[in-house]
């Protein structure tokens, strides 16, 4: 049975913060699941060491911070999204210090401390971009996998387009040369964020993943490999100054 994409967004709290953290925004995403947005200023980067483990620390002090900037956002947001999806899962607060985040070499795992010694890890997944990121946490019995991807819209020159879309997605692109771009955009965070979600990033090439996006519904998507449907719940947002935010959970 293929989940139904639901157009009733769960909406909570953004840390969306400049210099320091403040509380001011919200984001929808999928029901019952956790994500936080940020968009962060990190010259003064020693003001998230508090969010930091000892292990990350002494990692990222071996770091040029300016060209980690990314990482370092995209860790304390999962941070966030990891903590809130716990509480609600779990009843348990965590303390963010205390909240490990690493690779497995193909996604973002995370440690929770010594204070849920006996809660399972999410699913996490984590995207940044310009100074900007986002993670999405699912309580690992809930889900298979899952993925979060965001770009800024841009301009893409065609060979690039053609090399990533199939010819039915190509032609929606180009039904409309000013929303060409949005499209594109569109088209790759949705097959970037189900590859995050499987695990094994560009390993699969973008064009075995065919992305049919209803024409009178644009929040309603499939997901299609090889003719056959992908159960997944799909959603995508837009983020003011033109980001495009896709999430998929298997």
């Amino acid at each position: 049975m293929i989940a139904k994409n639901t157009k009733h967004f769960y909406t909570f709290r953004i840390w969306y913060t400049y210099g320091m953290y403040t509380l001011v925004e919200t984001l929808p995403v999928l029901p019952l699941h956790s994500a936080s947005f940020a968009m962060y200023d990190v010259r003064d980067h020693e003001a998230y060491q508090k969010f930091l483990t000892e292990n990350e620390c002494t990692y990222l002090s071996r770091k040029n911070v300016e060209k980690y900037r990314d990482s370092l956002i995209g860790r304390v947001v999962a941070k966030f999204a990891v903590a809130r999806c716990v509480k609600e899962t779990f009843d348990v607060t965590l303390n963010l210090a205390d909240i490990d985040i690493r690779s497995d070499g193909r996604q973002p795992v995370c440690t929770l401390g010594r204070n849920a010694q006996n809660v399972i890890p999410p699913h996490l997944s984590i995207a940044h971009s310009n100074g900007c990121a986002i993670a999405l946490a699912v309580h690992a019995e809930k889900a298979r996998g899952v993925g979060v991807d965001m770009e800024p819209v841009r301009l893409w020159k065609e060979e690039t387009v053609r090399g990533f879309l199939v010819d039915q997605e190509y032609a929606r692109c180009s039904e409309n040369k000013e929303s060409f771009s949005f499209y594109a955009t569109l088209y790759w965070c949705l097959k970037e964020a189900y590859l995050k979600a499987i695990g094994i990033g560009l390993q699969m090439h973008p064009r075995d993943i065919e992305v049919h996006i209803d024409p009178s519904d644009e929040h309603n998507i499939t997901l299609i490999i090889h003719d056959r449907i992908i159960p997944a719940q799909i959603a995508w947002t837009q983020k003011e100054g033109g980001y495009i935010i896709t999430t998929i959970i298997l």
